[in-house]
């Protein structure tokens, strides 16, 4: 059923959820897709991976994971200590970095100040 909504998205998977739901006679079954459902819905405009992949996101989450665990070698060098305030700080200018957003950032700021 995920590659539903990869390929198609949200709203078509929503609707065979629905047909899903009407076989189901389990009332436990029901109220999980009742629930996915309610997900789901709440979340169309973020999962809509077919517009995504055609715009050139990568819509993977390996990348993502990869990514993560970039960021989190930067905080775990030898000798390192880092109070959470800092740490966060140091991760989200990593990724403004690292996602070649520094420049665009920066300018932003300039104009905020």
């Amino acid at each position: 059923m995920i590659a539903i909504i990869w390929n198609q998205g949200s709203l078509v998977f929503l609707d065979s959820l629905s047909e899903q739901y009407k076989k189901l006679r389990s009332q436990p079954k029901r109220k999980a897709i009742k629930a996915l459902q309610k997900y789901i819905a709440t979340r169309v405009d973020m999962t809509d991976y077919p517009t995504f992949r055609a715009n050139g996101f990568d819509c993977g989450s390996g990348p993502t994971e990869s990514f993560c665990g970039c960021l989190t070698r930067r905080l775990k060098g030898r000798g390192m200590r880092w109070d959470s305030d800092n740490a966060e700080a140091v991760m989200a200018l990593a990724s403004i970095y690292y996602t070649d957003q520094w420049q665009r950032y920066w300018g932003t700021q300039k104009h905020a100040a």
